[in-house]
């Protein structure tokens, strides 16, 4: 080397980037968030593309049934690490489920040991018991979703299914979904997931025609149900239930819990008519209640009436209630707020959360151009304030108060000084989040709002 190439050498700027060890590239790759941005990594090289596949499986994993074979070959060419990565799988259900597909479906199940969400089809169940005990033996799944659909007795009762979930127990499974189940089976739920937490139910489809007569096979299960709870046999370990009212009448749960959330299914101002379903609320006395109404909802059930003539005494244990009005007629919108806020009255809550939106789509008056409560919730929006004192006027125990109308959403938490109460306001920032904590009766609830 001459000596003139040694002082070019020693006179080239250093590069301004410095190469990056490939190891710390992948350990940067683990916390990549977004798909996109990771499969960009592991196009750049063969030892990027190596470090990203356990990644890029901890992401969520939704797969068609079309693709089951091909995902079940890549997860094969990477095994053992593969399997190890993968917490959240979804099965999308679809014509393209073959019934030899359950041999691969049966062997992701069986490898997949540290899976914690899982998502399937119900009846997948029926043709391979080899899934079913795979399930059953995944100690890490905490959360498991079925869309039961026409194989309803699959999970519910012990036929035709002879490879049903009734058979086996899930006691480290907290949180369950069951989509399109019209009869639920408490005595079969509580045996096969004895330390549950979080119970989702839903019927989309078998609304009875005639809601106001009953049919034997109804009558018996909600009838079954009750007396299964008798001499304290309680699923002492649920706090949370998410359901429609047909649902909620049919599982007949008697024991108390935290959270109650309501999704309606049955036509809203016919709803309360039905005298068997008001004690199905009641009896839950929870702590935290959220309900979603159409306006006229509103009108023919609290005409008169509040939420304790309603709902029964148990609502005397909330400590929070959210409502949700969707507005969709034509008139009358101030006087279905003073309906509301009226009905409050008696309650001893601490939160309060009130949602006021224009329903969408469809409704009985047809296509909503342009929306009739546009203009009422547009003027109400930039003074929200009167909500909040409406609020407190209603329910004086309250210590917080969330208001939102269409995006705009406040807040505002109470402050003692002396016997008064001191009201500051929050506003939703991409900033930062607050995050408001109550506590009564030992009961702890927090409410974040913000980023």
């Amino acid at each position: 080397m001459s000596f003139a190439s040694v002082q070019v050498l020693r006179t080239s700027p250093p590069p301004l980037v410095p190469a990056l060890n490939l190891d710390i590239f992948a350990f940067m790759m683990t916390f990549v968030e977004r798909r996109g941005d990771l499969l960009s990594l592991m196009r750049t090289c063969r030892a990027l593309y190596a470090a990203g596949i356990q990644p890029l499986i901890r992401l969520d994993t939704d797969i068609p049934a079309s693709k089951l074979r091909s995902f079940h070959t890549f997860m094969l060419a990477h095994s053992p690490a593969s399997f190890v990565a993968l917490r959240r799988f979804v099965l999308e259900d679809g014509p393209a489920f073959m019934a030899e597909d359950d041999e691969y479906l049966a062997s992701l199940m069986e490898r997949s040991v540290r899976l914690e969400e899982l998502r399937l089809p119900s009846h997948v169940l029926d043709t391979n018991l080899k899934i079913a005990l795979a399930i059953a033996s995944l100690d890490c799944l905490v959360s498991l979703r079925f869309n039961i659909g026409g194989s309803v007795f699959s999970i519910q009762n012990k036929i035709p299914s002879r490879y049903s979930l009734a058979h086996f127990s899930y006691p480290k499974l907290t949180v369950l979904e069951l989509i399109r189940c019209s009869l639920p089976r408490l005595n079969i739920l509580m045996s096969a997931f004895p330390n549950l937490q979080a119970l989702t139910l839903e019927d989309r489809d078998d609304i009875p025609e005639d809601i106001f007569v009953l049919t034997p096979e109804q009558e018996l299960v909600r009838a079954q149900n009750i007396a299964f709870q008798r001499n304290g046999r309680h699923w002492k370990s649920l706090r949370s239930l998410t359901t429609d009212t047909w649902c909620l009448f049919a599982i007949g749960l008697q024991n108390e819990i935290d959270v109650l959330e309501i999704t309606t299914s049955l036509p809203g101002d016919r709803l309360f008519d039905l005298p068997w379903y008001l004690p199905s609320i009641g009896s839950l006395q929870a702590k935290e209640f959220r309900l979603s109404l159409n306006d006229y909802d509103v009108e023919s059930w609290f005409d008169e009436e509040d939420f304790q003539s309603v709902f029964g005494t148990g609502m005397d244990k909330l400590v929070r209630l959210t409502v949700t009005v969707n507005f969709e007629q034509y008139y009358g919108h101030e006087e279905i707020l003073n309906v509301l806020f009226e009905a409050l009255e008696h309650l001893n809550l601490s939160i309060l959360e009130l949602n006021l939106r224009m329903s969408t789509g469809r409704s009985r008056y047809g296509e909503l151009r342009p929306h009739p409560a546009a203009g009422f919730l547009g003027k109400l929006a930039p003074n929200m304030d009167r909500l909040r004192r409406r609020a407190v006027g209603a329910v004086n125990s309250l210590d917080v108060v969330v208001c939102t109308i269409g995006t705009t959403r406040k807040a505002w938490l109470a402050s003692k000084e002396g016997e008064n109460k001191l009201w500051r306001e929050y506003q939703e920032s991409k900033e930062g989040r607050t995050v408001i904590t109550v506590s009564r009766e030992d009961y702890n609830t927090r409410y974040t709002l913000g980023a």
